[in-house]
């Protein structure tokens, strides 16, 4: 494999690996405690099952362990498809960052845990603190991812240090997002897979146009060396990013009001 390819496998393996962790670490344990805190903010939901079929007040380890893999691991890497996409898009460096990652995730995650049609809502109460709760979650795996990224793009051997056994990680991880992208693009489009009656197909398809700038950066740095993109490129990448941070937080003001209208 040419060392242009490897570095641009290990970009997106970078992204992957972080969104795993993120997932696993933040978007599972966070969700427990989530799920924990709005059970004790409304004692009487306590025995009730929620959407994800979890019992509300209680907490066990097999339904620790499948919210982390099966919730949390996907989220992650539904984040981590997201930030593959918009991160090469944000002007901001260091800590200023993270705090773009995090505001960028809320309008972009929030259709697939804020809601009105969630079930939860109707258990729990349509409570202000728990939909901030949801929020600051989304936020902080945006963070998560972001941080992460960077930690592992430090990390990870560059080529030409990288040694086949290593490029062949890279590849394979890129290989299981491409297994993955499907659901998470579909999620954006299908009721089924965003489980809800309204899928962010607005969101998903600014998202599909970033994405699409992203991979002509990737190609871009393949054939040429260049690791910035082409203005035109980047100006194309942005205005996504732009139009669906827009779109997603128009939807969810709507989205939020309706939730607490409904308490």
């Amino acid at each position: 494999m040419s060392i242009r390819f490897v570095a641009v496998l290990r970009r997106i393996a970078a992204t992957g690996l972080a969104g795993a962790i993120a997932g696993l670490l933040v978007a599972g344990l966070g969700g427990r405690l989530v799920m924990r805190i709005a059970a004790a903010l409304n004692p009487q939901a306590t025995g009730l099952r929620t959407e994800a079929d979890e019992i509300v007040g209680v907490i066990s380890l097999n339904g620790t362990l499948a919210l982390m893999v099966f919730g949390g691991l996907f989220f992650g890497l539904l984040a981590a498809i997201v930030w593959s996409v918009v991160g090469p898009w944000l002007p901001a460096r260091g800590p200023r960052r993270l705090v773009a990652a995090g505001l960028t995730a809320v309008p972009f995650g929030a259709p697939f845990l804020v809601r009105p049609g969630n079930t939860d809502f109707a258990i729990l109460g349509s409570d202000s603190a728990i939909v901030a709760l949801l929020l600051g979650l989304i936020a902080l795996v945006g963070v998560a991812v972001a941080w992460l990224d960077d930690r592992l793009l430090r990390t990870l051997p560059e080529p030409p240090r990288a040694t086949p056994r290593v490029e062949l990680a890279y590849g394979a991880i890129v290989a299981f997002g491409l297994l993955v992208l499907p659901s998470a693009i579909g999620a954006f489009f299908s009721s089924e897979l965003c489980r809800c009656s309204d899928p962010p197909r607005l969101i998903g398809s600014a998202l599909v146009v970033a994405g699409l700038a992203t991979l002509a950066s990737w190609v871009a740095w393949v054939r040429t060396g260049h690791v910035e993109p082409e203005w035109r490129v980047r100006a194309v990448g942005t205005a996504a990013v732009v139009v669906g941070f827009g779109i997603g937080a128009t939807r969810l003001v709507g989205e939020v009001a309706r939730i607490l209208a409904a308490g």
